[in-house]
């Protein structure tokens, strides 16, 4: 009986750690990352989405499309936010229309965050995504402002 639990407990360890590292694997992947697919760990996550504004804390790691929009034209818009790493590493990217990549915001928890900042998003004709990707099951902080398109709780 003791040799069974300890096979069952080993293969629950090396099967966490296989969906870690897959998750892990993800951060540097643009290819995965500009798919329509998501991909992720959530654990203790506190969202709240009211109206333009989207704000949480959560342990997070893999990546998952926080916002969309469809624009009918190339424009610019302002994203005000407070993006804040006490573990791991984390980014939000913007995916334009044609797939490109553009790193929005990336920090660790080395990163030296004190306030809000502002950033101009390159938006694009056609359908426009932001996806938060993390990894080391990353301990984010996060408040975000963006006055058009549409913002979507993790993991939903």
């Amino acid at each position: 009986m003791k040799k069974l639990v300890s096979i069952v407990a080993i293969a629950l360890l090396v099967l966490t750690g296989c969906t870690s590292n897959l998750m892990n694997s993800i951060y540097n992947n643009e290819e995965k990352i500009t798919s329509d697919t998501n991909s992720y760990n959530l654990n203790e996550a506190e969202q709240k989405i009211e109206e333009q504004k989207f704000s949480g804390t959560i342990e997070f790691e893999g990546m998952d499309t926080i916002w969309t929009f469809n624009s009918e034209e190339d424009t610019e818009i302002d994203m005000t936010y407070l993006f804040k790493v006490s573990r791991g590493k984390a980014k939000l990217v913007l995916i334009s229309p044609d797939e490109t990549l553009t790193t929005l915001i990336e920090t660790t928890k080395n990163s030296d965050v004190k306030d809000y900042a502002v950033n101009q998003i390159p938006i694009k004709k056609g359908l426009n995504r932001i996806k938060l990707v993390a990894a080391n099951n990353a301990k984010i902080e996060f408040d975000i402002n963006i006055n058009y398109g549409t913002f979507d709780e993790l993991g939903m």
